[in-house]
């Protein structure tokens, strides 16, 4: 079967060739591609959280916890917690370790009078 026969591949090629010919799609077409590059560049692994044995014996910085400045704003905060819990091993009973911790981060960061007080 010769590829030019393959509906899918002329289908493919002939949307290829329309955002080539076309100025508006083509410039849609580098916005995404940059706005991708973009997000791709932004996405920083967060490194797991402390165990709750590290945590045990010192005060915590929740935005050390989570990865964070302290003027990160809630959108960013949201951001860093749901990228913590999914590092998050479980331990021995199946029940991640640090969730209440995060969980804790979480609801004193996204308080205005929490935030303050820390």
């Amino acid at each position: 079967v010769h590829a030019g026969s393959d509906p899918k591949w002329l289908e493919f090629h002939k949307n290829a060739l329309d955002v080539l010919m076309n100025p508006d799609k083509r410039q849609q077409y580098d916005e995404v591609r940059a706005l991708k590059a973009k997000e791709a560049k932004s996405k920083k692994k967060v490194q797991a959280p402390p165990t709750p044995e590290e945590l045990a014996d010192a005060e915590v910085d929740y935005y050390e916890l989570l990865g964070i400045g302290s003027t990160a704003s809630v959108k960013d905060i949201l951001v860093a917690f749901r990228r913590s819990l999914e590092v998050e091993v479980p331990n021995e009973v199946g029940e991640p370790a640090n969730v209440p911790i995060l969980n804790k981060a979480m609801d004193v960061l996204t308080n205005k009078e929490k935030r303050r007080r820390c």
